[in-house]
């Protein structure tokens, strides 16, 4: 099917832009045995609070979101305590909750958005020493169990709260003690990869960001301590890249809750001062330009901070902000392989493209010509924006799905 782009006829374009937010939990336990959890807004930054919500009213009193995942195409945030999964609309403030199935000696660890697919990890110590360890697909209207995948019993008994998901390779990634597994959510197969250990140190969270895999290692036998960030070869666990996270953290304990900003191609943590207790950080690492950044917030007493989570929204965007003067094609679209950008004013010119995910994350970009094929095949199923710039500096933006 073609797709003609023609913006002298502005109302019958849809064009989109993407709003990014860094949230930050905060509870209130002032009033303890009733708790308030909030969500905090910040700017980026130098994280000013831009916008203060409560989060939920359905989490249990003392529990604090132990998790926390984000619904980009329906702007939902997720979040996990004990046996409670809420959510919260973030654009309509809307909020609802369900009960996750409990049993006798089972618990819940982390939760996880994968291609528009809910998933959380359950731990089932009845037989300890001996832990059996699953992944749960989660209805996200209701909270029943979808399926259930046994994951392999080498993982270590801690929880597994520190998840995040590789759209390239449709794999579940999951960090317990030196234990990375990933398991492919289509194919059902799984692999774990092993860390070395080290005396006097930690890996404390884990992240994929642009489709590239990094650890946070923590050496606390120094005050103050050492933070690395390795970059890790997805196949064997190999080291490409140890860059110094964070620096002079004197008194704080270690960098959790890791999540990307990927319009600055930041990798941020949030790390707690064990002295004062109310003193936080919020650590950032550009991987782009290897330069590292911090900032400071502080919760009041009888409050703390909990998990942090960037988050993407859609937005339409205003005509003023459309290039009338361009006049294009993008077809085959739906397509699932090749797609080609034609101008009739201009045929032979070369252009710039981006395409983004619905997170607003890039995931592929270069320079063409109209009229010249682009191989999208290494895209997974989905919808995209393909976001185009002509040599006259003219932009535009549509919708791309890849079937």
């Amino acid at each position: 099917m073609t797709k003609k782009l023609s913006y002298v006829f502005l109302l019958t374009v849809s064009l989109y832009s993407y709003s990014q937010n860094l949230l930050v939990t905060k509870r209130d336990y002032s009033n303890s045995p009733t708790y308030v959890h909030s969500l905090q807004k910040l700017n980026s930054s130098n994280g000013t609070v831009l916008n203060n919500e409560n989060f939920t009213t359905s989490f249990p009193s003392s529990y604090s979101p132990e998790s926390l995942t984000f619904n980009a195409q329906t702007n939902e945030l997720f979040g996990l305590s004990d046996v409670i999964i809420t959510k919260k609309n973030i654009l309509t403030n809307s909020e609802a909750s369900f009960t996750l199935p409990t049993a006798t000696a089972t618990d819940y660890g982390g939760i996880i958005m994968a291609n528009n697919r809910l998933f959380v990890t359950k731990r089932d110590y009845s037989n300890s020493p001996t832990y059996i360890h699953s992944l749960q697909e989660i209805n996200q209207t209701n909270g029943n169990v979808i399926s259930t995948y046994t994951l392999n019993s080498s993982i270590p008994s801690l929880y597994n709260r520190d998840l995040s998901f590789s759209s390239s390779t449709n794999e579940i990634y999951g960090l317990s003690r030196n234990i990375i597994y990933k398991y492919n959510i289509l194919t059902s197969s799984e692999t774990t990869l092993t860390l070395p250990i080290d005396a006097n140190t930690e890996y404390t969270d884990m992240i994929i960001a642009e489709n590239r895999l990094f650890v946070v290692k923590r050496d606390y036998s120094v005050n103050p301590q050492v933070h690395t960030l390795l970059e890790l070869n997805t196949t064997n666990a190999s080291v490409i890249n140890s860059r110094v996270f964070a620096t002079n953290l004197i008194n704080y304990g270690k960098i959790e809750s890791l999540t990307f900003l990927a319009d600055s191609h930041e990798i941020c943590g949030i790390i707690k001062n064990q002295v004062t207790f109310v003193d936080y950080k919020i650590v950032k690492y550009d991987f782009i330009n290897n330069t590292e950044s911090s900032f400071d917030i502080t919760a009041q007493a009888s409050t703390d901070f909990g998990e942090i989570i960037s988050t993407t929204t859609e937005q339409n965007l205003s005509v003023k902000e459309i290039n009338q003067n361009i006049s294009l094609k993008i077809y085959p679209n739906p397509t699932s392989n090749f797609i080609t950008v034609q101008n009739d004013k201009n045929s032979e010119a070369n252009f710039e493209y981006k395409i983004v995910d619905i997170t607003g994350r890039s995931v592929k970009k270069g320079k063409s010509k109209f009229n010249e094929q682009i191989n999208i095949e290494s895209l997974t199923k989905g919808n995209y924006i393909i976001q185009i710039e002509t040599e006259n500096r003219e932009k535009t933006n549509e919708k791309l799905i890849k079937n």
